[in-house]
């Protein structure tokens, strides 16, 4: 199920900004790489650095096998 605050926030960043391109499509274009700027900020305040984390996690993961294989040994 969505975030309907995100779906929200979606919305208000997309009204937001009073972009005009040379066209429509222009004008689409441009509101949609504001979007995506908007997204990764509101990604990385929500979440933060998860790929780092989860390499972290991983590393002691490995650490806590090979210290159990070494109990078994």
């Amino acid at each position: 199920m969505a975030d309907l605050r995100f779906l929200a926030q979606v919305k208000a960043w997309w009204k937001k900004e009073s972009i005009q391109g040379k066209n429509n499509m222009h004008t689409f274009q441009l509101k949609l790489q504001n979007l995506k700027k908007c997204i990764k900020v509101w990604n990385k305040l929500k979440f933060g650095k998860i790929f780092e984390e989860k390499f972290k996690l991983e590393g002691k993961m490995q650490e806590i096998q090979k210290h159990i294989i070494a109990l078994e040994g």
